[in-house]
């Protein structure tokens, strides 16, 4: 692997990171209200979280994947 190959992906590593991260706190930002809505209901909880992340996380992710996938340079794309 050249050095030039390394930085490539060194750098789409942070994007990456800071994928993860926004979606993290996206769930945070759902999820622990739940908490103080159900209280001891764990069922009603994971019930809860399983179509809270169904209907808005997941397509919220994919959004934010494409958002960085459409600006993020192919890495290893052959050139000419």
């Amino acid at each position: 692997m050249e050095a030039t190959m390394y930085w490539q992906y060194w750098k789409r590593g942070w994007w990456v990171l800071l994928l993860h991260l926004s979606v993290n706190l996206i769930c945070v930002a759902f999820f622990v209200p739940m908490v103080f809505i159900f209280g001891e209901n764990k069922i009603g909880y994971y019930t809860g979280c399983g179509v809270t992340a169904l209907i808005t996380i997941l397509p919220i992710a994919g959004w934010l994947f494409e958002l960085c996938a459409k600006k993020a340079k192919r890495i290893g794309e052959v050139k000419g």
